[in-house]
């Protein structure tokens, strides 16, 4: 039994049958363009992501301090209370860190011994229970405050080496564990026990900068010998922007052209068209088509055929982000606004580039079309 296609298939098929390099070439570069345009989208989305969740776990409004003097770190106590007492506005917490360390049966976590206010400058809301306080310090209280994804309750014990704590407060997610700075235990260098790792500061300055100089500036006369570091999050989001930079530019110019040669290609495809079918649309015209009936004719052949290398383009593309692996390097986000885009933008070539060869078909004379003439 032979399949009866639609009158506009076609009129597809005969207008496409012709020139079978050039659909093929329209094909491939159209598709290639909205494939590479898909893979764009999908990292520019999880790269957005990605310094959207920086950001929001480092803190907007939070800088780090690390002092390393001979490859140790040089913090102390003093440099805190001063920092404290010459910037008032801005808040300050001491930070040891430790691990990860192997702690049965809830597996490995960071220790962070700590002075209070540590989530607060931390933006790490308090779920559960309280956050730990200066009586806390005070008194060297055990007591912990345990993040979600080590599945500990109020009243929980666990034991750390040698030191048994109970968990006062849950908050937001990790696998880390907050103590107070007086505490000394096993977990931790001895030369470590004066001195902190980092300083982290919250401030509320609109312009941070003269703070970080003021900064800056205290450390080169306390310690002029140490090496200095001072982190924020635009020096966090640095390499994310470097590599958001280089695939809007290695991708963005593979789409572009291959946009421009599906795009070339598919004019020079419906003008070849026009010129063969003369004496139909010569025809159509003479039993009552009008130019606008031939216009779409025309139109709707080079918007589907761009239709389809969109389609062939972002099927492979989604055929490839769900076989890349999860380890890899630049995050991906998928989603409607990066399947519909590539869609768009394929529309939008094949209507500029069959919007001459359609009106040209539009344009022609029955008589001088029936004869063949130009």
């Amino acid at each position: 039994m032979r399949i009866q296609l639609p009158w506009w298939l076609q009129d597809l098929w005969e207008g496409w049958r012709t020139s079978p390099a050039r659909v093929f070439l329209t094909l491939f570069a159209v598709g290639t363009g909205t494939l590479t345009l898909t893979l764009l989208l999908a990292a520019m989305g999880g790269l957005r992501d990605q310094a959207a969740r920086l950001t929001a776990d480092f803190g907007a409004d939070t800088a780090i301090l690390e002092l390393e003097e001979e490859n140790r770190p040089a913090l102390t106590p003093g440099h805190l209370a001063t920092l404290r007492n010459q910037f008032p506005e801005t808040r300050w917490v001491g930070e040891r860190e430790y691990g990860p360390l192997n702690v049965p049966p809830h597996g490995r976590l960071t220790l962070y011994a700590a002075t209070p206010a540590w989530n607060t400058v931390r933006s790490l809301p308090v779920h559960a229970g309280r956050p730990l306080d200066p009586a806390d310090a005070a008194r060297r209280d055990t007591y912990a405050l345990a993040s979600s994804d080590l599945n500990l309750a109020l009243g929980d014990r666990l034991r750390i080496r040698q030191t048994e704590f109970t968990v006062v407060g849950v908050t937001g997610p990790g696998r880390f564990l907050q103590i107070p700075d007086t505490l000394r235990g096993d977990w931790e260098h001895p030369e470590d026990s004066e001195r902190f790792h980092r300083i982290r500061l919250l401030h509320t300055a609109t312009d941070p900068l003269p703070l970080f100089r003021h900064i800056e500036a205290f450390f080169a006369r306390e310690a002029p010998n140490a090496d200095l570091h001072l982190i924020t999050p635009d020096q966090l989001l640095t390499e994310t922007r470097r590599l958001s930079r280089i695939l809007q530019r290695v991708f963005g110019t593979v789409t572009l052209l291959s946009l421009l040669l599906g795009g070339a290609t598919l004019g020079s495809l419906m003008i070849q068209n026009v010129r063969q079918r003369r004496r139909e649309i010569g025809l159509r015209m003479a039993i009552g088509a009008r130019g606008r009936d031939i216009f779409t004719l025309f139109m709707s052949e080079g918007l589907l055929l761009s239709t389809f290398a969109a389609f062939i383009g972002v099927f492979l593309a989604t055929h490839l982000l769900h076989r890349l692996p999860e380890d890899l390097d630049i995050p991906l986000k998928q989603d409607g606004y990066v399947l519909i885009l590539p869609f768009l933008l394929a529309w939008i070539t094949g209507g500029v580039f069959s919007w001459i060869p359609a009106r040209m078909a539009a344009r022609l004379v029955p008589a001088r079309a029936l004869r063949c003439e130009d």
